[in-house]
């Protein structure tokens, strides 16, 4: 009996694993991602806050808009969808990166 629980312990941890690998989404904050932002480099992140400002693309440059986060944080998030409902509390995933420029953090939004 024991061990049969084991196994069934085993598959049920095997499975939490791998959808925690499969989805390979870090739930965050805006602060955290801008206080520290090599360390986010490259990883998924999914974060949430309320849409600032919307940009649509130039011949330029890709749309984007800011998120500000809970504690005042703002981050840019570039995408290809349209404009997400300003004023409004919006959940956005995707790779952060640092832009060369103005060494900010931004992401880049992920279309499922």
């Amino acid at each position: 009996m024991a061990q049969i629980f084991n196994r069934i312990l085993c598959v049920i941890l095997l499975a939490f694993l791998l959808f925690g690998v499969v989805l390979g989404q870090i739930k965050t904050s805006i602060e955290e991602i801008k206080a520290n932002p090599g360390q986010w480099i490259d990883n998924n992140v999914t974060v949430e806050g309320i849409v600032d400002i919307y940009v649509p693309a130039t011949s330029s440059t890709t749309s984007y808009y800011l998120v500000k986060g809970d504690y005042g944080e703002i981050i840019k998030v570039n995408t290809t969808k349209g404009p997400p409902e300003l004023n409004k509390r919006h959940r956005v995933s995707g790779p952060v990166y640092v832009d060369p420029v103005t060494k900010e953090a931004f992401i880049s939004e992920i279309i499922p």
